[in-house]
């Protein structure tokens, strides 16, 4: 059986396929631009190393986010696009689910684990996990507010805004980053999804605050 799966919604745009049991092809690239003339290339190219043709594909699995609006899209279009056009299940995994799939030791017991996904905002969109499991809904908070919500707390952060966010912190917060990746990369959430780790949702996008709207200007002066 081979997943493949795919990511554009957070600083950068990745496609990888899982089959019989482990990884055999990823492209990942950092990018914030150019998503939607990228990622399709990027799914022929792993097909291609991995020796599978597009018929060998037999579950989609995408990044549902919370994250960068117009590029989570662009990977939820895609995968419904090719779900429909293969006939193949598209599934959705969390942004954090991924994170967390990414670092070296997500399920110690003994501390607490904050993800910080970046939102291109002073306010990273985080989730609380105690024992590798949520304790909490996911949000979006500025780090004054976090620094006020675990003043005097030992934390340990993930995910690709841990770094910034730990330095923001410190020192009301005892912040420690994590070990391991905290990009999110679609090998990561390949590897979840071919060895069913993680419960799939839908393909619908998950927000956490309404896109940013520039509203067009009334009144123009002529030139």
């Amino acid at each position: 059986m081979a997943v493949l799966a795919l990511d554009s919604s957070g600083n950068a745009c990745s496609a990888a396929i899982w089959a019989e049991g482990g990884l055999r092809a990823e492209r990942f690239e950092p990018r914030t631009r150019g998503q939607a003339e990228r990622l399709v290339p990027m799914v022929q190219e792993v097909l291609a190393e991995s020796g599978l043709a597009f018929g060998a594909i037999r579950r989609i699995a995408v990044v549902r986010g919370p994250g960068s609006f117009t590029g989570l899209r662009v990977a939820l279009a895609t995968a419904r696009a090719l779900g429909l056009a293969l006939n193949r299940p598209v599934e959705g995994y969390d942004a954090f689910a991924v994170a967390l799939g990414g670092l070296s030791q997500p399920h110690e017991r003994t501390d607490r684990l904050l993800l910080a996904i970046d939102s291109r905002r002073r306010e990273p969109f985080v989730r609380l996990f105690e024992g590798g499991r949520p304790a909490g809904p996911p949000y979006a908070a500025s780090p004054e507010d976090l620094a006020a919500q675990f003043a005097g707390q030992t934390l340990r952060l993930g995910g690709n805004a841990a770094q910034a966010l730990a330095a923001a912190l410190r020192p009301r917060v005892d912040a420690q980053v994590a070990e391991g990746d905290g990009e999110l990369r679609a090998a990561t959430l390949a590897v979840l999804a071919g060895s069913c780790s993680v419960e799939p949702a839908a393909p619908e996008p998950l927000y956490l605050r309404p896109p940013d709207v520039t509203h067009p200007r009334h009144g123009r002066p002529a030139g």
